[in-house]
């Protein structure tokens, strides 16, 4: 099965949007086995909390409520340790060998590295279990990391013909008090861009999904901001209607026939540039002047 018979992930689509180089070598280069996959401590410090809330979440449901700390603490844990553990050689830290004089003074920096990033996660798992009990359990969990899967239907748009759009939901929840329903996307980040809650496309789609397959009658959409830099959290509110869904309609059709086929040229920027785990390969090969078939 080739890559475009394929669902689209959400995931594949936001990076087209922020590189359609760096797109093309994930995805299409028959070269891309031997690409490097980079693990770096804050990738695997957000992964951990999103282990930790959905075994939160998940306990919830299934009536077992969790409230103190210790299971929550735990949990958090095992899966830092499991990803780090995973990750293996390929996990990246801030500290680089060449600036310590042995591998002892070296170990030790990372050492402090790894035990800073668990007590950040610790003190966010502390922050959450805090607040959710603060608002006396008022929002009621639907469905937890929810599987994201449709057909586009025919709207005559030729990009979106038999197109299929996979993704994962952090979380549904609904307003016991008001019996409004949300959709929440968990971010752990020191540097969150707030105006995503107004211009993502992920929430844009997570909303239409649930509207029209799940049949919520939803608007709200929400970023909770495990922020890592000065370990909080914050809550980013938005809303989401048929103005959006036309205006996603309009840039899908848009941008899936180049996510097809090209053209696939490098977006620069510090930011895009600065955090692609590409980088070294992206300067050594050549320029791309035709996308190669799929391997």
């Amino acid at each position: 099965m080739s890559l475009v018979d394929r669902p689209i992930s959400v995931s594949q689509i936001e990076l087209f949007k922020k590189c359609p180089k760096q797109y093309y070598y994930r995805y299409h280069w028959s070269g891309r086995k031997s690409l490097p996959d980079k693990k770096t401590l804050p990738l695997i410090l957000g992964s951990a909390v999103h282990k930790a809330l959905e075994f939160f979440y998940r306990s919830h449901m299934a009536g077992v409520k969790i409230i103190t700390i210790a299971p929550l603490e735990q949990e958090f844990t095992n899966a830092l340790l499991q990803l780090i553990e995973q990750a293996g050689t390929s996990l990246e830290y801030k500290k680089k060998r060449k600036s310590y004089s042995s591998d002892d003074a070296y170990k030790t920096a990372t050492d402090q590295e790894l035990a800073q990033c668990h007590a950040t996660g610790i003190k966010l798992v502390n922050l959450f279990l805090r607040e959710y009990y603060a608002s006396q359990a008022r929002y009621k969990p639907i469905h937890v990391e929810h599987k994201m899967e449709f057909t586009f239907p025919d709207f005559g748009l030729p990009g979106l013909k038999d197109v299929s759009i996979l993704g994962f939901i952090d979380l549904i929840d609904q307003d016991t008090l008001t019996g409004q329903t949300r959709i929440i996307d968990h971010k752990t980040s020191g540097d969150f861009d707030k105006s995503l809650i107004g211009t993502s496309l992920q929430l844009t789609l997570y909303n239409y999904y649930v509207s029209r397959y799940l049949k919520y009658d939803t608007k709200a959409v929400a970023y909770q901001l495990f922020n890592t830099r000065d370990p909080d959290l914050n809550w980013l509110y938005g809303s989401r209607d048929e103005r959006y869904y036309l205006e996603m309609l309009k840039e899908l059709n848009a941008i899936i026939p180049c996510m097809k086929n090209g053209p696939f040229y490098k977006r620069e920027s510090d930011q895009a540039c600065r955090f692609c785990n590409i980088a070294t390969q992206c300067q050594a090969l050549e320029e791309i002047k035709e996308p190669e078939p799929v391997a």
